[in-house]
């Protein structure tokens, strides 16, 4: 038994969207929002029964998924989930690492429960690189958090290989995501029932959307930030020996230049 059947993680990647698009299927109860649980000292020290409260009721055969970004790049989360819950079923998306680092900057800019945070008065270029070089600032959150095989490289102490899916979460963003939403109801052992017709492509907002629920709101598909080409190269330099790493561990090869 799982408390929690499955897990999506991996922050400013496209869990919103691969969250709302399961939830359509009859068999998928999803959280309403994220608890951090697992990696949040106050609420841990609660006990459990503060979270399984928390849970959507699992009925007629139905599972559990709940969608925790944060959790991909905080180890503790794989340990404290691995103890309650060693069954539970982890989908990972990512997307281009470098894609992801500026998602993730814009996001923090916007972001209003850090309202000190240095992305808010700090240039992208600022931040990313050391303050005397030329060289990438790993050290910086949002860069850390796009090394992936250091990330995967945790859940792989706590959890085995075949029960975590990575999702691309390039393709999932540009293409009609039912192919990559039918392999996860393969995953879970679910029913089939995610289908093309059920999503649309919006020119508007240049990503796919639900018929049925709409486009997601808010600051979903943001215009990127424009890098110049010489701290673009350096970025992709940067992560090239991890994504390297990654695919090897993983066996998965994204292909991410």
């Amino acid at each position: 038994f799982s408390f929690i059947d499955s897990l999506l993680t991996v922050r400013k990647s496209g869990t919103t969207a691969l969250k709302e698009f399961l939830s359509l299927h009859p068999q998928i109860r999803t959280n309403r929002f994220e608890s951090g649980y697992f990696i949040r000292e106050d609420a841990y020290r609660e006990g459990l029964q503060s979270f399984l409260d928390s849970l959507p009721v699992r009925a007629n055969g139905s599972k559990v998924v709940i969608k925790e970004a944060e959790f991909f790049h905080r180890p503790i989360s794989a340990l404290r989930i691995a103890a309650i819950s060693p069954k539970t079923k982890i989908i990972a998306i990512f997307r281009d690492p470098v894609r992801r680092l500026l998602s993730d900057y814009l996001f923090m800019q916007r972001y209003g429960q850090a309202p000190n945070a240095r992305e808010k008065t700090m240039s992208f270029p600022d931040l990313v690189l050391q303050s005397d070089s030329s060289s990438i600032n790993s050290s910086w959150g949002c860069v850390s958090r796009s090394i992936y095989a250091q990330h995967f490289h945790n859940w792989l102490q706590s959890f085995p290989r075949q029960q975590i899916l990575l999702v691309d979460g390039d393709r999932f963003q540009m293409d009609n995501p039912a192919e990559i939403l039918q392999g996860i109801e393969r995953f879970l052992g679910i029913e089939p029932y995610l289908k093309e017709e059920h999503f649309l492509y919006s020119p508007t907002k240049g990503f796919y959307c639900s018929r049925v629920k709409g486009c997601l709101k808010g600051n979903k598909g943001h215009e990127p930030i424009a890098l110049t080409p010489e701290l673009e190269n350096n970025l992709r330099s940067f992560f090239k020996p991890y994504n390297e790493a990654f695919y090897e561990m993983s066996q998965v090869d994204f292909g991410w230049e």
